[in-house]
């Protein structure tokens, strides 16, 4: 018979080691939330399955009462001190972060447009199956804190890219008092998500759709009449949420009237400008307003032509440069591009050619930086739009070549990453 000491020792390091491997498997899984990573696995190699085999076959002998001889004797000290050594390796590479204690990722904290609370996303347990979101709102008067969650799918998320500033999310007064919209931004995995945020309940309802996720567009032309200008700008109708429809509206508004702050309300000048939509999408609408502007004693009328582009999700102006990046390698496409009549009776492409191989490339790159600029910053009179396959970039010139000249780059050119964003659906 074993003595009895060595067996009561031996009973005991089986327990201790076994608990050290059930508190391996389940910290490490997170109690079967998460998947294992490399450092886990390793762990398991050589701390793990070894422990498993010992108090596999140390069961087996102990239950058969097993009666060994003086060098056996030996082996279960040997054993009983290879579990105790194998043990506290498993206990102290447990990340309890996520499990016990939640793993919290936010991004950088924000202030409402009204200046009542301070904000940001707070991602718990990221890449688990308990993962969730949840807005952290603090007030500013009152300095109360309250969490509302929110559904997020955050299982749909394959990365996170952290920087030293980070929006994932925005939050904007909404439609009624204490009513506020939660929209996440592109700098998130999952941009588009929106919701309404109730603060005095403490609830997150998301919208049944995205504001670009659209049932049935109108654009209804409204007409801005003042001394003896004269412009015709869309009103967008058939957005889901009528906050963002508003605020879409706003910004056409704005973008097209805009062009107004140079010239001065008198009789000597006058304005007649019409709009195109050339791309109508589930996150864009771009917008060209062409015409001609005429001041009383000038030999001829100019032909204005200048562009709005709007992201339907966040009523945010898109310019050039959120589009691409304007380097030696697009300006070459550019000037590779399609040149595109705006008037069937002027067709001056080859002159217009001509005359844009004049630029180098870094005099473009810096007459693009002001690209979409309704002001003097804008010398060149560079404005994008987006039309289903490609990219067109407006630039002013002499009036023998018609005062500007439209070049068009298809956007299966554009790769290696030159198109920014693939939410403007113009792909």
């Amino acid at each position: 018979m074993l003595l009895i000491w060595i067996r009561v020792i031996w009973i005991a390091a089986v327990l201790i080691n076994l608990s050290g491997v059930i508190w391996f498997i389940l910290g490490s899984t997170a109690n079967f939330q998460r998947g294992i990573d490399l450092i886990t696995t390793v762990v398991m190699m050589y701390f793990g399955a070894p422990s498993i085999v010992l108090i596999v076959v140390s069961m087996v002998l102990l239950l058969k009462r097993w009666s060994p001889l003086k060098w056996g004797k030996i082996g279960v000290i040997g054993i009983i001190i290879c579990m105790l050594w194998l043990t506290p390796p498993l206990y102290e590479s447990v990340n309890t972060s996520g499990w016990l204690i939640e793993n919290v990722q936010t991004d950088t904290l924000q202030k409402t447009a009204d200046g009542r609370y301070e904000y940001n996303i707070e991602l718990v347990n990221l890449f688990q199956r308990n993962s969730y979101a949840r807005l952290y709102l603090k007030s500013v008067s009152m300095s109360a804190i309250s969490r509302i969650r929110v559904d997020i799918p955050l299982n749909e998320i394959d990365g996170l890219s952290i920087g030293e500033v980070n929006h994932w999310i925005k939050l904007e007064p909404y439609l009624e008092e204490g009513k506020y919209l939660l929209y996440t931004t592109e700098d998130f995995p999952l941009p588009g998500e929106r919701f309404e945020i109730d603060v005095k309940k403490g609830k997150a309802v998301r919208l049944k759709q995205a504001a670009g996720q659209i049932q049935k567009v109108e654009l209804k032309r409204i007409s801005y009449k003042k001394a003896h200008m004269n412009i015709q700008y869309p009103s967008i109708v058939g957005l889901n949420d009528p906050y963002m429809e508003k605020k879409v509206n706003q910004r056409l508004k704005s973008d097209a009237l805009e062009i107004t702050k140079l010239y001065q309300e008198d009789d000597k000048t006058s304005l007649d400008i019409m709009f195109i939509p050339t791309w109508i999408g589930k996150s864009l609408l771009s917008i060209q307003y062409i015409g001609t502007e005429y001041t009383s004693g000038a030999a001829h009328p100019i032909n204005i032509m200048y562009t709005s582009n709007v992201n339907l999700l966040n009523a945010k102006k898109i310019t050039l440069q959120d589009a691409v990046k304007v380097t030696d390698d697009f300006i070459e496409l550019y000037k590779l591009g399609n040149y595109i009549k705006f008037n069937p009776n002027l067709d001056v492409g080859t002159d217009a050619m001509k005359e844009l191989a004049n630029f180098s490339n870094p005099e473009l790159i810096r007459y693009f930086t002001h690209a979409d600029e309704a002001s003097e910053n804008n010398a060149l009179q560079v404005f994008t739009y987006f039309t289903k396959d490609a990219l067109g970039i407006s630039a002013g010139t002499a009036h023998a070549l018609g005062d500007h000249f439209e070049i068009e780059v298809q956007y299966k050119d554009l790769i290696h990453n030159r198109l920014l964003n693939a939410n403007f659906d113009t792909k």
